[in-house]
């Protein structure tokens, strides 16, 4: 593993760190994670099927409890619901978890679509860095906990802390205009969709993307054109070397002959000289900001680059929003 940014130690910078635990996210992560509960549920005198890895069952007095685990969760049942919930109770011993109990209260429902709302109205019109935190939120707005209610309000003491962060156009890249897209493959704990994203700037997923994001562009560009603008071809830039090749060479290939046609929109504006495919680093890719949860170095610093600054950072000449 890389070292974190902000703790290098300089003279030192290519040692790398030996986990002691294992990461979310790592390759060897859901292996480490499938050994520790099948020692776990071992200890629970739980006997894991061979023909399906994520079911285990026991028999508690003639009685049979069934363990169906996938990920992150989990289902106990039973003919007998009384010893069902006490080998629940003694896995949530070791294993955290959120059990949704009956409805959800209306009262609290409400009150968490009115935060949302709000927040949502912000990230659009001036926030981007709130932007991956409110769109997973506002995914549970009819079926929430207290923990995701707090969760807004924590984002909402986050905006009251940079409240004097101001959005900055000045100029300072000497680029008429710029785009950066990204995408996050199939790590949505819930369903295991994929999270985009892209900036703009005055692989199959990520060629997807990619085709999303040209069209804000050229909607962009028409824009400034009809101001009396003329462009340079605008670069977008992706951290995905399948989606530039697959986006500047008109071709077929077996791996890309399912995707829909409307996809490939992005060659005919890469053919037009509209738009220049790039490509960048991954720790780089500003729209990372709009797909994953980052450290706060790397969201500091992402912040200031998509044009988010303190108002006294920002005192020069620009347009402040």
């Amino acid at each position: 593993m890389e070292q974190p940014e902000g703790f290098k130690v300089p003279g030192q910078e290519h040692k790398v760190c030996l986990l002691i635990k294992a990461l979310y996210g790592l390759k060897q992560a859901g292996l480490v994670w499938w050994r520790t509960l099948d020692k776990f549920m071992e200890s629970l005198s739980f006997t894991r099927l061979k023909s399906d890895a994520g079911v285990f069952y026991k028999y508690d007095n003639g009685d049979i409890i069934i363990v169906i685990i996938y990920i992150d969760d989990t289902i106990f049942g039973g003919l007998n619901k009384v010893k069902a919930l006490k080998a629940k109770a003694e896995f949530m011993k070791k294993y955290i978890s959120l059990d949704y109990k009956g409805p959800v209260d209306p009262a609290c429902r409400s009150k968490y679509q009115m935060v949302i709302g709000s927040l949502l109205y912000l990230m659009l019109g001036m926030r981007p860095d709130i932007s991956f935190a409110v769109t997973k939120l506002a995914q549970h707005s009819t079926n929430l906990s207290d923990e995701h209610l707090q969760k807004a309000l924590y984002i909402c003491c986050y905006l009251q802390g940079t409240r004097e962060y101001q959005l900055v156009f000045d100029g300072a890249t000497q680029q008429s205009l710029a785009a950066y897209t990204d995408v996050d493959w199939g790590t949505d704990p819930n369903h295991r969709q994929s999270q985009t994203g892209f900036v703009i700037r005055l692989a199959e997923s990520e060629y997807m993307a990619l085709s999303d994001c040209s069209h804000q562009v050229v909607w962009v560009r028409q824009l400034l054109n009809e101001l009396g603008l003329l462009l340079k071809p605008t670069p977008i830039s992706v951290d995905n070397q399948s989606a530039i090749f697959t986006a500047t060479n008109p071709i077929t290939k077996h791996c890309s002959k399912h995707i829909d046609i409307h996809y490939h929109y992005i060659r005919e504006v890469v053919e037009r000289n509209e738009v220049e495919v790039l490509h960048i680093a991954g720790e780089e890719n500003l729209a990372d900001i709009f797909t994953k949860n980052l450290g706060h170095v790397k969201h500091h610093k992402f912040c200031e680059a998509v044009g988010l600054r303190f108002a006294a950072k920002s005192a020069r000449s620009g347009l402040r929003i």
